[in-house]
């Protein structure tokens, strides 16, 4: 199997190493083989449209040929999302594999510009067959309409870990942690979604400790929560002497052995608070990494995880963001001051500064 990365800026990065175009992609292929698969792994924040579009159609001639698979290693966006469909434009069922810490994100072209009305008119109009172009794509895959996609592509829509499969783009989702047999589930009794008592065994063993501790008599009860569906706030008690279980309602806890309930009540608690405080540090660590605390406030009120799928995504949407404007501002430094005795001087400042701001279009499109 020949395996290709398509990692970083897509085109030419003055700023990083780390960039992908038709160049490179090409030498990675170098020697493959007659009928050989190919695995392709992307992990890109998108960039030129032009170079990205020559990378696709690179991709699609492979995919006349050779069996690809596509795997989404963290980030496909913008004309990286494009890239990451082009083998399946050839055959809609080639592997695009997705695991729940992939984003995959889709948005409309732009570029820099200057000039009058009329070239912002034909930049504009421009750039709207742009995203036609990329919006079929995006449209034949997924199998929603035309209007769906660009509402989506005009909104710069985010779909994270197993969404990319639900909205048609992706085929595969692998999750990044086995969910536990059912049956094995229903013999420990718990629901590992349990607001309260995040790990049962270590729970059950604590209390099985605390009852011997305390020589409570043998019929004295260890306990755990449960969570049925049809009778809510159960807990499973379990009989150490006799190797019995059985449900009971908490007060019927309570009014049977106060101590025992107590404890559970106090580890729960425990738990739920030492949670809290990580999950509010959490928000604080990315609130400041990406500049806005007033984001990591607004889920820290709310009461979410930075794990919940459109948290993570609107975190990691900023921390992108921040990125691309700290390139633009390396690369259009602010307008020079100079003694205004200086004519020669201040005429080439002038000059270089109408030059910077850009008189005729760049002729770039990136996305």
């Amino acid at each position: 199997m020949k395996k290709i990365s398509i990692s970083g800026t897509i085109g030419y990065d003055w700023w990083s190493d780390d960039y992908t175009t038709a160049k490179t992609i090409k030498e990675q292929c170098a020697g493959i083989l007659d009928g050989e698969d190919i695995e392709i792994t992307v992990n890109s924040p998108g960039g030129d449209v032009y170079e990205g579009t020559v990378i696709f159609n690179l991709i699609r001639d492979y995919a006349q040929s050779h069996a690809v698979t596509v795997r989404i290693n963290t980030i496909a966006m913008s004309m990286g999302s494009y890239i990451a469909l082009a083998a399946r434009t050839v055959n809609r069922n080639a592997n695009l594999i997705v695991s729940d810490n992939s984003v995959f994100m889709i948005h409309n072209p732009w570029a820099y510009g200057g000039g009058d009305y009329r070239d912002f008119q034909r930049e504009a109009t421009y750039l709207e067959k742009l995203s036609v172009m990329c919006s079929g794509v995006y449209a034949a895959l997924s199998g929603s309409s035309e209007k769906n996609v660009r509402k989506a592509m005009d909104d710069e829509t985010y779909y994270v870990g197993k969404e990319i499969v639900d909205a048609g783009f992706a085929t595969t989702f692998e999750a990044s942690i086995n969910e536990p047999e059912p049956d094995s589930e229903k013999a420990l009794g718990f629901n590992r979604r349990d607001t309260l008592i995040i790990n049962s065994k270590l729970l059950f063993d604590a209390m099985i400790d605390k009852a011997r501790s305390e020589n409570h008599d043998s019929d004295r009860a260890a306990a755990r929560f449960k969570s049925v569906p049809e009778s809510k706030d159960y807990i499973t008690c379990y009989n150490v002497q006799n190797d019995r279980g059985g449900s009971m309602r908490p007060e019927e806890l309570l009014a049977q052995d106060k101590t025992c309930y107590d404890a559970v009540i106090g580890i729960g608690a425990q738990a739920a608070l030492e949670r809290e405080r990580k999950r509010i540090n959490a928000h604080i660590k990315l609130g400041r990494q990406v500049g806005s605390v007033e984001t990591a406030l607004k889920y820290i009120e709310s009461g979410q995880s930075v794990l919940d799928e459109d948290v993570h995504a609107e975190y990691l949407g900023l921390a992108i963001s921040n990125q691309r404007i700290a390139a633009r501002d390396a690369d259009n430094p602010s307008a020079l001051t100079v003694d205004s005795g200086a004519d020669d001087d201040a005429i080439q400042l002038r000059a270089f500064d109408l030059g910077a701001q850009g008189k005729t279009l760049e002729g770039k499109a990136w996305m």
